[in-house]
């Protein structure tokens, strides 16, 4: 059973409108709400005292930006992406399947997977376009811990996310980014 260890985006907003993206853009599903992968896969489990020094160092963490938006292939799948900025998680950043010298520091929110191409890049230019740019508080961050094997979020306090509608009416960026996803 691996599990990996993550920072949940807890902010009923940007969380809204990334998982907006994932529901609408990708080919496959994603079971567990979005989030920065920042430690695993670990084939057993967390040690408490790992989940501590993480949570000990979000405590200290200044905000974290999501800014461009990239992709990488994984065998037949493009992964898009939107970058994380924030240097100081590279402190505690260790992805045994991507590590940093191989893979450089890249972590990031996964917001869509396609076989297609052409889908990835059109989904690319789109949100690049509007120059996307989120700064998430500390405060709205949150480890959770992912059981790979079986899609099940650890300890994960339930939340809800803005809807789609909820998205149209705070905000022009917002609204603007939900009509031209659909076209995707």
């Amino acid at each position: 059973m691996e599990k990996v260890l993550t920072i949940l985006i807890k902010d009923r907003y940007i969380g809204g409108m990334l998982k907006y993206i994932q529901e609408i853009t990708s080919d496959y599903k994603f079971n567990s709400p979005p989030h920065i992968t920042i430690r695993g896969p670990y084939i057993y489990n967390i040690r408490n005292k790992t989940i501590d020094k993480t949570k000990n160092f979000l405590f200290n963490l200044k905000n974290i930006t999501l800014s461009h938006v990239d992709y990488f292939k994984i065998r037949n799948k493009f992964v898009i992406y939107i970058a994380v900025q924030n240097n100081e998680l590279r402190k505690i950043f260790h992805k045994r399947d991507f590590p940093i010298k191989r893979s450089g520091y890249n972590p990031h929110v996964t917001i869509c997977k396609t076989s297609s191409f052409e889908k990835a890049q059109k989904l690319i230019k789109i949100l690049n376009g509007e120059e996307i740019k989120f700064v998430i508080d500390k405060n709205e961050l949150q480890i959770l811990a992912i059981d790979l094997d079986n899609n099940i979020s650890l300890n994960y306090d339930y939340f809800k996310y803005a809807s789609s509608d909820e998205l149209n009416k705070k905000d022009e960026c917002y609204s603007k980014i939900i009509k031209l996803l659909n076209l995707v």
